[in-house]
Parts: C-alpha cells; structure tokens; sequence
C-alpha cells in the first residue's frame, strides 16, 4: 500500500495528493504561528557604545540599563567654555583655548575679535585661577581689539563666561593691577583661597615700534558669583 494512502471508518481512500495538501497546509499554519511569536518577542541588537550591543524588545524602547549607560556617557562630555561677555565693554568674544609659547609666555587668541583661555591652567567656574587674555590697541584695518576698552571696567561689573551647553557663569570685578615686563606675576595664575577666579589679560601702555610690543600688562581680577 502506498504510504500516502489509507482507509477511514468507511473504507475509502485518500489519496497521496490530499495527504501532500494537508501536509502542506499543517506548516504553513506552523510557520505562521512560528513568525507571530517571534515578531512579538524579537530582539534585535545595535551597538552604539563602546562596541557593545544595545539589546531593544520590538518597540525600540531602550532598557533602563542602556538607559543609565547612555546617561553616564553624556556625563563623561565636558562642557566647553565658548564665549566671554562683558556688558559694560560691549564684549562678545568666542573663546580658543592656548598653552604655553616657545619663549615660555602664555600664548594669544589667533585674531583681535577673539580671547584665550589658558589651558593648562584652571578650568573656568572652578576652584583656583582661571586666565584669559587677548590683544589690545587699533588694528591695521583700523578696529579696535577686543580688550581695547579693558580699562574701563571697575568693581563690581559683571563678566559672563557661556559654555556649550548653554550654562552662563557670572564673575565680579573685584581688582585690577598693572604689571611691568619683569613683575612676579605668580598671582594672576594662582589662588590658594579655595574660590574661582577669572583674570583677564590685555596689554597697556604706549607701543614700542622697537619692541613690537606694549610695555605692560593689564590685569582685571573677578570672583565668580
């Protein structure tokens, strides 16, 4: 007998062809409940930190796992301090970051619009002495600098550093002093009272054609806020 043929109550035969259609129509139902269980419990992977998989149910909604990984590594980011605004002056200057120059002088901002934070100093809003510095006088287009009108900050007024992520720390002028070319000048780069500072550097008084450069340096002294 063939194995695709046997015999109901009744005697009659089925055939090979009917079985194969049952057969056939049995997987598809299994197939079809096979994917609908998998849909609704799929998994699926995606690395985005550190190389290591992200695992998401079918909603895409993250794990409070992944949740709290992801926050960690958007703490790690520091904030970048981005502009400095000084309101009595007009100031509105982006901020480079500078180190040390080959004779051993704190280095400047590249153009007369901007200022530089000393980088390897203290970070801006924290403990110790932040540095900022920037050019001074008329430039050959004939604009001023941005530290031109330095001078005429007095105690009391205000200066706001803007950070990337949208933070504004205030300081208050406090002092200003000016220094000759061989005056210790340890104090502008060090505090030891455990409070923030900002101290902006500009050059001052009269031009030497033979130096190429201003005789001293005015320094503002501030206190954060």
């Amino acid at each position: 007998m063939n194995i695709f043929q046997f015999r109901n109550k009744k005697g009659s035969a089925l055939t090979g062809p009917l079985l194969i259609l049952i057969f056939l129509i049995l997987i598809l139902i299994c197939y079809l409940v096979f994917n609908l269980t998998r849909s609704y419990f799929y998994v699926k992977t995606n690395s985005t930190i550190s190389d290591q998989p992200l695992h998401y149910l079918a909603d895409n909604k993250p794990s409070e796992s992944v949740q709290s990984l992801i926050s960690k590594e958007e703490e790690k980011k520091p904030a970048l301090a981005m502009s400095l605004v000084i309101p009595k002056i007009k100031v509105n200057a982006p901020i480079e970051s500078v180190g040390v120059t080959a004779k051993g002088d704190m280095g400047v901002p590249q153009g007369s619009n901007n200022v530089a934070w000393y980088k390897l100093g203290t970070k801006i809003g924290d403990i110790g002495s932040a540095v900022i510095d920037g050019h001074y006088g008329i430039w050959e287009n004939g604009t001023p600098a941005v530290f031109n009108d330095l001078v005429k900050l007095q105690k009391g007024d205000e200066i706001s550093v803007k950070d990337s992520n949208g933070s504004t720390t205030t300081f208050i002028v406090r002092d200003f002093k000016t220094y000759g070319p061989n005056d210790e000048a340890t104090d502008i780069f060090i505090s030891r009272d455990g409070q923030a500072h900002l101290n902006l550097i500009t050059c001052g008084g009269k031009f030497s054609r033979v130096l190429k450069s201003y005789p001293s340096r005015l320094v503002i002294f501030s206190d954060k806020k």
